[in-house]
């Protein structure tokens, strides 16, 4: 699960660089060709995300073969200290014990707590950036590459008030209007 640096380099990291910037938030995080859509943060991977992703893969007849979760690390040292790759089309997460969450697992087991992650795919087409406890309020920001599959995803992604989707807006830098929610 652990991503040993020189497969970091030479097959993760240009596939981030493909989806992310490199600015740091409150700076636009994603290159301008992605499709954004934001949410209060449901955490940093939760299993429910995971399955809905799988469900739009196969509806879009899309290959999907990993899950990163990277540390953003904002150029701070030459590779990021968390760098996790976790298979998305084994069922690994519906073994774990239902009295925890993905999360509190992932929390646990890689000491994950506060800060910013890049969770992407394997195929560059879709991303997440999360950042926990570093704004107002926790935050996620999706990224598609295709229109159709953003709308697909948003579809089935549960839906928060009104009223929370207007704090989330009101917290985002004007560079960020062009979101969805």
């Amino acid at each position: 699960m652990w991503v040993p640096d020189d497969e970091y380099n030479i097959r993760w990291l240009p596939i981030k660089e493909q989806i992310f910037s490199g600015s740091k938030y409150p700076q636009m995080i994603f290159n301008p060709e992605y499709h954004l859509y934001g949410i209060t943060s449901t955490g940093l991977l939760v299993k429910e995300e995971i399955e809905i992703l799988q469900e739009c893969f196969q509806l879009s007849h899309i290959e999907e073969e990993f899950i990163l979760i990277i540390e953003d690390e904002h150029g701070e040292r030459s590779s990021p200290k968390i760098k996790l790759r976790l298979p998305i089309n084994q069922p690994w997460y519906k073994t774990l014990p239902h009295t925890k969450s993905l999360e509190e697992i992932i929390l646990e087991e890689f000491q994950l707590t506060t800060g910013c992650y890049c969770v992407f795919g394997s195929n560059g087409i879709w991303a997440k950036y999360v950042a926990i406890d570093l704004v107002d309020m926790d935050m996620d920001i999706w990224a598609f590459k295709d229109k159709a599959l953003m709308d697909l995803f948003k579809d089935r992604h549960r839906d928060f008030p009104d009223n929370i989707n207007k704090e989330f807006m009101d917290m985002l830098p004007k560079e960020y209007g062009r979101i969805e929610l």
